[in-house]
């Protein structure tokens, strides 16, 4: 993360709307969700989603307050927002010998989304199924999408069912290095499912922070 970077995207939040006739209605803006936190944090995770399903004000904001003053949020009505804690605090602790629990995870999911960033490809509403809208979106705006990563600069990216379209449309030069880990410039991609996906918790938690977690060790038995 750059050092002034509200300035920074407040800039390209003033860019990239202009950019199409598609943002003429709202624009949701997101990205560093705690700037503080996200500085101290040992490692930088971002989770790139799909879209908002209704919301239109700023996403960082919203995810700041369902963690802080407003635990009734309608953010954890679906099981979302407590996937992607979940992997967060997980991926914040998986250089440790042994990553932590589900169940730690769990306890820990609010306090360790504040750490984090979070983006959308499409940065207007939609439905949960809007696929192609979403693809669209990717390609239409791959220069501000990778300017928006870049700008964030994390060490780790989950593609949260995006990682098809980060690849094809944001960085093309991704390579596998791992089951469900991938890489591009030094930055770490995960290809984990939709955090809504239905599928049991645990196990898409494995795919997330498991799946990293043994990457990790690999490597580092490799370089002993």
């Amino acid at each position: 993360m750059i050092r002034d970077y509200p300035s920074a995207a407040s800039d390209l939040f003033s860019r990239w709307p202009a950019s199409s006739p598609d943002f003429q209605d709202h624009f949701v803006e997101d990205g560093i969700i705690d700037p503080a936190r996200w500085i101290q944090a040992g490692t930088q995770i971002l989770f790139v989603l799909r879209e908002t399903n209704g919301y239109r004000g700023n996403i960082a904001a919203l995810i700041h307050k369902a963690c802080t003053t407003h635990p009734s949020s309608k953010l954890w009505d679906r099981p979302t927002f407590h996937n992607v804690g979940r992997w967060a605090h997980g991926l914040l602790h998986a250089g440790d010998a042994n990553f932590p629990t589900f169940e730690d995870a769990h306890k820990s999911r609010k306090t360790a989304l504040l750490a984090c960033a979070f983006i959308n490809l499409k940065k207007t509403t939609g439905g949960a199924r809007a696929t192609n809208a979403v693809e669209h979106a990717a390609a239409r705006d791959a220069i501000f999408l990778r300017e928006q990563i870049e700008l964030v600069d994390p060490r780790i990216v989950v593609c949260g069912g995006t990682y098809r379209a980060i690849k094809q449309h944001v960085y093309p030069a991704i390579r596998r290095v791992g089951p469900r880990v991938h890489e591009a410039g030094g930055r770490i991609f995960i290809n984990a499912n939709h955090p809504s996906y239905l599928k049991k918790t645990a196990e898409m938690y494995d795919d997330v922070v498991g799946n990293y977690h043994r990457y990790q060790a690999r490597s580092k038995a490799m370089i002993d």
